[in-house]
């Protein structure tokens, strides 16, 4: 339906602005600069990790991502149970 695809094509939009954030070298080395579209700063988990050896031997294995993945959202009328 119409409303769906158009949040398709807004998650598609933010997506892509993370992506543009992550691959800029602009702001600190911890983090991004500030993305008027996004309204937030990003860490750079990978710089932030090897910076602090203690926090990268507590985080397990599996939260180490090479890539930003997004899950898809739950379908809301499947939470409501119709």
């Amino acid at each position: 339906s119409r409303p769906r695809f158009a949040r398709a094509i807004h998650i598609d939009a933010k997506m892509g602005a993370m992506r543009a954030l992550y691959q800029s070298d602009k702001g600190e080395a911890e983090w991004t600069e500030r993305s008027g579209a996004l309204e937030r700063r990003l860490l750079r988990v990978d710089k932030y990790l090897a910076n602090d050896t203690a926090v990268a031997a507590a985080v397990p294995e599996q939260l180490k991502l090479d890539d930003v993945i997004v899950a898809p959202a739950e379908n809301s009328a499947a939470k409501k149970g119709r």
